[in-house]
């Protein structure tokens, strides 16, 4: 029985160990509720393993707050949450969103240099090419193309170009914003007056479902096919189409943001396609009407464009005071504008205002200023640098492909050089592959020959008759014939002693013979039983080896193999192989 103190002392070590078990249960408790809530603080561990085009708003939307909050430390807690997330689709999408937010938010808030920012995106653009995430390399391509803008016209063009190659494979499902992409690559095209690529990319857009998180570029695109039509094409009914156009999308899916001033806008297109129409008097109320909406919205720039168009149609109805009035009006809107791209019409409308008044000074200053101004616009729009930057790029693009057929023509000739000493050095073994064939094939027959005589050893031995002494040819004659009759030699325990008694001689005098004969007892011996086992194999060649080596007279198989090629310069499974073939020439 435990005595009193030793129950203490039981009592007190469970006391540890319950305790103990208590302590790792709680320490295990709180790490599983770290961890989870680790999780649950994370808010973008809800878009892992989905595919992009199901979250990209959602996501893009939380990101934005983050980014224009221009908190550092809220931005650096965000790309560690990024980073956090597992890969669940192996596209490194996590990483290349952190790395995206970092980059961007340190060249923007932290005054990093354009240089590495530009590295940073073309390091995560090899990235994206190596684990074939096509949308994010898309998203990069598109903020260089944004970086580069009008300042880098050859980056912008090679940039532009690698997004064309891009967006062909990309769905709007797999990626929502790739609208926004040809947006982009449009608006580029059409303010180099490139009207066709421009046109190409507009339709693109307009055939889409339209996305209410990305409404306004459904409407841009129509409103800029309104002007290409009009522009370009000069086909005012369909330029009124695509303005009107705007109208009908508003009906189906309402305009969110400026309704009232793209309405304006819309008046205001319509308007001036009837002015240039020259039906004026349908032209000056619609025109009105989108004047007073976009001048007391404070859109001084539309408002500059539309005031010019008035003064000018009422010209045209000689109706100069209200051209006063609309010249003040654009004189005014031109203060709070930087739009010099509508200079043009405005000195048009002065022009033709002074000329109502017969003020020929101010008519020739007005029609002078209307020069130099259609001179700036179409410095702006120039298309020269544009096609010139592209012309380089195509003869750079010819020299890469010269280059690139150099290095292939190169390549096929080190290729046709290997290929040749591969052939010779084939041809070479092939060559002699037949005569070791062939040389292993005449030593089969040479051994069966061997095989079939009665007295196998003579075609070996180097002693012939005539030197033999007639004593040693009848002790000769009696060994073979004692070992043809009795094939003692497939017993494996044969020795020379138990020869000897078996033919009555004297050990050292058969020794002797047997010397003469061959070079020793196991020798001669050996002879025998490979030339049985030639014969056997020849009769059958798929007979186990092991079982044959058995059957001449050997413990194993090794020491088998060893006298068979030993005897015949074969293996016993070389032997086999060329059993029954006829020798060839290569």
């Amino acid at each position: 029985m435990y005595s009193y103190k030793t129950i203490l002392i039981l009592e007190t070590e469970s006391d540890k160990v319950i305790m103990k078990q208590l302590l790792i249960f709680f320490i295990s408790a709180l790490w599983v509720f770290s961890m989870s809530a680790k999780k649950i603080n994370n808010p973008f561990t809800q878009f892992v393993g989905r595919p992009y085009g199901s979250y990209h708003y959602a996501l893009r939307d939380s990101l934005r707050l983050r980014y224009n909050s221009n908190n550092y430390a809220y931005a650096i807690s965000t790309v560690k949450q990024l980073r956090s997330l597992p890969d669940a689709l192996h596209d490194h999408q996590w990483k290349l969103e952190a790395d995206f937010l970092e980059a961007n938010f340190i060249h923007d808030y932290r005054h990093g240099s354009d240089s590495l920012l530009l590295k940073k995106l073309n390091k995560m653009i090899r990235e994206c090419q190596k684990c074939g995430n096509k949308i994010f390399e898309l998203r990069i391509q598109r903020r260089i193309l944004d970086f580069w803008g009008r300042t880098n016209m050859v980056q912008s063009i090679a940039c532009s170009r690698q997004m064309e190659q891009l967006i062909v494979r990309i769905t709007p499902q797999e990626y929502p914003d790739v609208a926004d992409c040809m947006f982009v690559l449009a608006e580029m095209y059409f303010n180099n007056r490139d009207y066709l690529r421009a046109e190409k990319y507009f339709n693109k857009i307009v055939s889409m479902p339209v996305v209410d998180e990305n409404q306004r570029i459904f409407i841009l695109s129509r409103n800029d096919l309104g002007l290409v039509m009009r522009d370009y094409y000069n086909r005012l009914d369909l330029s009124d189409q695509w303005f009107k156009s705007i109208i009908t999308l508003d009906r189906q899916h309402p305009i969110k943001e400026l309704r009232n001033q793209w309405m304006a806008i819309v008046q205001g297109e319509l308007g001036r396609n009837m002015f240039l129409r020259h039906q004026f008097a349908k032209a000056k109320p619609m025109l009105e009407t989108s004047f007073n909406t976009m001048f007391r919205e404070k859109d001084y720039t539309f408002s500059f464009y539309i005031a010019s168009t008035l003064a000018d149609c009422c010209c045209q109805m000689n109706d100069y005071s209200k051209a006063h009035r609309f010249i003040s009006l654009a004189d005014t809107c031109r203060k709070y504008s930087n739009d010099f791209l509508n200079l043009q019409n405005y000195y048009v409308a002065k022009s033709k205002y002074y000329a109502g008044m017969h003020d020929v000074t101010k008519v020739s200053l007005y029609l002078d200023s209307v020069v130099i101004a259609h001179n700036q616009t179409d410095l702006h729009y120039n298309m020269n640098p544009f096609l010139q930057v592209e012309q380089q790029m195509g003869q750079y693009e010819l020299q890469q492909k010269a280059a690139e057929s150099k290095a292939n023509f190169h390549l096929f000739l080190a290729i046709l050089v290997v290929s040749i000493i591969f052939a010779i050095i084939c041809i070479f073994y092939m060559m002699m592959f037949f005569q070791k064939r062939n040389a292993y094939r005449a030593l089969v027959l040479k051994n069966q020959q061997w095989a079939a005589e009665n007295r196998p050893y003579l075609i070996v031995s180097a002693l012939k008759k005539k030197e033999q002494e007639e004593a040693e040819d009848k002790l000769h004659a009696c060994v073979e014939d004692y070992l043809e009759k009795t094939q003692c030699y497939r017993k494996s325990d044969l020795t020379l002693d138990s020869l000897s008694k078996g033919l009555g001689i004297n050990r050292t005098y058969l020794s002797t013979a047997i010397n003469k004969m061959d070079n020793n007892f196991y020798s001669l011996i050996n002879k025998y039983r490979i030339r049985d086992a030639v014969r056997l194999l020849t009769d059958d060649k798929n007979r186990n080896i092991e079982d044959l080596a058995f059957a001449v007279g050997y413990n194993n198989r090794k020491s088998f193999y060893n006298a068979f090629l030993s005897v015949t310069g074969l293996s016993p499974t070389q032997f086999r192989k060329n059993i029954g073939e006829k020798v060839t020439t290569p």
